[in-house]
């Protein structure tokens, strides 16, 4: 089997299940990209109990969980039990390799040899999917995307659990691409999605995927930071960090200098993944986009734009998920709201035509 399943016949209505770290979410778009509405969508916390140290599934709870976010949604029904879901970064291995220019039948013959010198793992314990990109002087890019089996199988039994069925498979990374990355966009723009237990960062080149990356500096991180610092539950500091985000606030004047170091940090990482791309590419990067369930914090693209490039050669900026599909979103998950969906919304736009 194939790691990206690919089984739609024609375009179809489909529901956009993500799996994060802390949440699982669904969307349901009917229409078409040129004018679409939000059928139906659910958010349902993830139990930490899902996902054991070692990568095992309590698959009969995963089952539950899927279930009951049919069940309960936020607002409308959702009116298919058809779904694509993604698999989270972290469980995936995702690099554009170049190989001797062949045919496609060709490449699916040759692409599990090579693809054992770039993969950390056993071959025949992943799932492997790739795509063509472009042909230069007599090589062709791929996009080769591994898996290992015992996750997908898993997570794919307990969709079938819930009376679900699958009916496509992807990295996390494509269906944030396709929400954020205009159509034929020529710029590198790198995409940060901002998880509770770290960041996904999503090299974008020519509109294609080049590589991505996971640092350990996620939305939890920041919260911690307010608790220890101003000695507050961890409950308070989350709303502590809603209402202020970045800034001090007349109540706590200084809660910016108690999030320094762990922005610092957040900061450190992202110019490491920046100077690898600029060290293996040409180009630098022009744009970076925040996304996620954490990027809504106030002030953060001033206080990251002002931190990595004050120039503004790279721009800084919230991500846009309704960009490639118009969309008219409901207020509840509007404006910075729709960032914890984004990848939810890109699983859905499979479904429908232009």
């Amino acid at each position: 089997m194939k790691f990206h399943l690919n089984l739609f016949k024609n375009h179809s209505d489909v529901v956009g299940v993500a799996i994060g770290d802390a949440h699982v979410r669904a969307l349901q778009l009917k229409g078409r990209l040129a004018a679409a509405t939000v059928e139906s969508y659910a958010e349902a916390v993830l139990p930490k109990t899902i996902f054991d140290a070692a990568g095992k599934i309590d698959v009969e709870g995963l089952a539950h969980l899927f279930e009951n976010l049919f069940l309960k949604p936020a607002q409308g029904k959702f009116t298919t039990r058809d779904v694509a879901v993604n698999l989270p970064e972290a469980k995936c291995f995702v690099r554009v390799i170049h190989i001797a220019s062949m045919s496609d039948s060709e490449i699916e013959a040759a692409v599990p040899f090579e693809a054992e010198s770039y993969i950390p793992v056993p071959i025949d314990q992943v799932y492997l999917d790739w795509q063509r990109l472009e042909e230069v002087d007599g090589k062709v890019a791929l996009l080769l995307v591994a898996s290992p089996k015992e996750y997908v199988d898993q997570v794919l039994t307990a969709i079938r659990g819930a009376n679900l069925t699958p009916v496509a498979v992807e990295v996390e990374s494509q269906g944030l691409a396709r929400a954020l990355v205009p159509d034929g966009t020529k710029e590198n723009v790198l995409i940060a999605d901002m998880k509770a237990s770290g960041t996904d960062l999503i090299m974008i080149e020519h509109g294609s995927i080049q590589f991505t990356s996971t640092i350990p500096v996620g939305g939890v991180a920041i919260t911690d930071a307010i608790a220890h610092g101003l000695d507050v539950p961890a409950k308070r500091a989350e709303e502590i960090k809603a209402e202020a985000g970045l800034g001090s606030t007349e109540e706590y004047p200084n809660l910016k200098t108690l999030l320094v170091p762990v922005m610092n940090s957040f900061v450190a990482e992202i110019k490491q993944v920046m100077a690898f791309h600029d060290q293996h590419s040409q180009e630098k990067i022009a744009k970076l986009v925040l996304v996620g369930g954490s990027a809504g914090l106030k002030s953060l693209p001033e206080f990251l734009q002002e931190s990595l490039d004050p120039s503004r050669s790279l721009l800084v900026e919230l991500g846009d998920p309704t960009i490639n599909v118009k969309v008219t979103l409901p207020s509840s998950i509007s404006g910075t709201a729709v960032l914890p969906y984004t990848a939810a919304l890109g699983l859905a736009m499979r479904g429908l035509s232009l």
